[in-house]
């Protein structure tokens, strides 16, 4: 299987990002790919306070800082499962500039269950 960062690595400037609370950014082997790391908690483990009151929205506004942080020229974000939610409320807050997303690529999204979560996907 060939991995995006392979794929795309050499023609353009690739930023791999761990939300809050996911992902395995130590682990240099660990590509992303697979949306999976070795750092979640075990499941008899309570979820860390802080997390359970983080919302998309406010990982779609870290990603906004990345992309002014790390000066990206028009990014296309690539999100996997919940990421799409992320990619889509980051699109969905119409930034402006050079380092404002042109695009997302969904893989495997996240199934949007709640009615009110579903009201704010279509008017966005």
């Amino acid at each position: 299987m060939i991995t995006l960062r392979e794929e795309f690595g050499t023609e353009h400037r690739i930023v791999e990002v761990d939300l809050r609370g996911h992902g395995a950014s130590l682990d240099a082997q660990d590509d992303g790919s697979m949306g999976v790391g070795h750092r979640r908690t075990d499941h008899s483990e309570a979820i860390p306070q802080p997390l359970t009151q983080v919302r998309i929205e406010d990982y779609a506004d870290d990603i906004w800082a990345i992309c002014t942080q790390a000066r990206l020229t028009r990014p296309v974000l690539i999100g996997h499962s919940m990421g799409t939610l992320v990619v889509l409320a980051t699109l969905a807050a119409d930034h402006a500039g050079s380092h404002a997303p042109i695009g997302g690529v969904l893989l495997d999204p996240a199934p949007i269950l709640n009615p009110a979560a579903k009201a704010f996907w279509a008017d966005a």
